[in-house]
């Protein structure tokens, strides 16, 4: 575990958060989220690490145990990045290159329009095939045979590299089957061995051990519009447009989200401001001119408005400590 840096010396003011983490319990206590977890790095020092709230609520409003250290959230889309992290490292080594097509790889997947597919595609969302295959339900995303079939099978709806549109699920899918076959591992042992191990990130996984379930604080549904079931050089812009699965703007670079609103707003240049968020719960992000790296994430889920306003509070009111 990190040591707490004294944010003096790292250029933070340590009143500013101290506010930080009184607006970090208020958001807790106006009952926008059950619970969360939030760190705050600057220049690679820790400043701020600190929880809150109740890991799981029972239906009739009542707490069943508190967050603590070692209470572990569902990251939702926030794992794109660290799936993204893969494909960097084999990159590095020059296993595959970003202008590859995935069925290089991977033949099977070029069927029904996908054979020009390149890696840069993917993690940029213009691979053209956003759609999950209907006839792949959510009890069979534990059975990897069935979901690498299911990506094969699915249609591109829009040429390959044309039109940017987020890709919720297709993307971790395809990520991971591209490093099984580039490297031989599965997708959580590479990930284990190479990044989360090396890291020191001891309750980071994609795809649970068996066991741990108990140490999962639960999503809990917080508006009544909010759908849990639906998603709303390698740091340098690679498109930017409306996105036509979100009908939003969007500017992304290589499995990472520029300038995010939920991000705070940069004093410097935006685009210089990567990470991703998790549908309705978390944001993480990193600032290469402030040193700034954030993590926060909460176990309660909200619609974009209401989400992107409490992620946005908390992280511009980390913007605002640093002097």
């Amino acid at each position: 575990m990190a040591t707490l840096t004294n944010p003096d010396a790292v250029g933070m003011d340590p009143e500013k958060l101290e506010q930080v983490k009184q607006l970090f319990h208020s958001q807790i206590k106006q009952g926008l989220h059950p619970g969360a977890g939030l760190a705050v790095y600057r220049y690679g020092h820790l400043v701020l690490d600190i929880h809150g709230g109740v890991s799981d609520v029972r239906d009739g409003g009542g707490a069943t145990q508190p967050v603590t250290s070692k209470t572990m959230f569902v990251l939702m889309s926030s794992t794109k990045p660290l799936a993204a992290a893969c494909l960097y490292m084999l990159k590095e080594r020059g296993q595959l290159s970003w202008d590859d097509p995935v069925s290089k790889y991977w033949p099977e997947f070029g069927q029904h329009g996908k054979k020009t597919v390149t890696v840069r595609h993917v993690l940029t969302h213009r691979g053209g095939f956003p759609e999950t295959p209907t006839d792949l339900p959510p009890i069979d995303w534990p059975d990897w045979g069935k979901v690498t079939s299911a990506m094969e099978r699915a249609q591109a709806v829009y040429t390959p590299g044309e039109t940017m549109a987020y890709h919720p699920i297709n993307y971790g899918w395809v990520i991971a089957e591209l490093v099984r076959r580039v490297d031989g591992r599965p997708f959580n042992r590479f990930i284990a061995e190479e990044l989360t191990a090396p890291l020191g990130m001891e309750d980071t996984y994609v795809g649970l051990p068996k066991g741990m379930e108990d140490r999962v604080s639960p999503m809990r549904k917080m508006e009544a519009d909010a759908d849990p079931n639906g998603y709303s050089t390698t740091f340098k812009l690679q498109v930017e447009g409306i996105d036509h699965s979100l009908g939003v703007f969007a500017q992304r670079s290589l499995g990472m989200v520029l300038a995010d609103e939920r991000m705070g707003r940069s004093a410097g240049n935006p685009l210089r401001t990567f990470g991703h968020g998790g549908a309705g719960t978390s944001i993480g992000w990193a600032d290469l001119e402030s040193g700034l790296a954030v993590g926060y994430i909460t176990n309660g889920f909200r619609g974009n408005v209401t989400n992107n306003a409490r992620l946005a509070a908390v992280s511009q009111a980390v913007r605002d400590a640093c002097l």
